[in-house]
């Protein structure tokens, strides 16, 4: 979510690492699936677009 977030503003990821305080390197981190990305990180990322993290547990089938 937050790539198309990236992508529907048209950000690149320097604009918004700006915007964020952080450097280039922690933003492609974050787009990184591989990577261990810190929740409250995303989260503040996302609050950024106006979206929040939401993160359900359901019974199994």
């Amino acid at each position: 979510m937050l790539y198309e977030a990236l992508r529907e503003e048209r950000l690149s990821n320097s604009a918004f690492a700006a915007a964020m305080g952080v450097q280039e390197s922690e933003v492609r981190r974050m787009l990184d699936p591989r990577h261990a990305t810190k929740i409250g990180k995303l989260e503040e990322a996302l609050a950024r677009f106006r979206k929040r993290l939401v993160v359900t547990v359901e019974e199994a089938a």
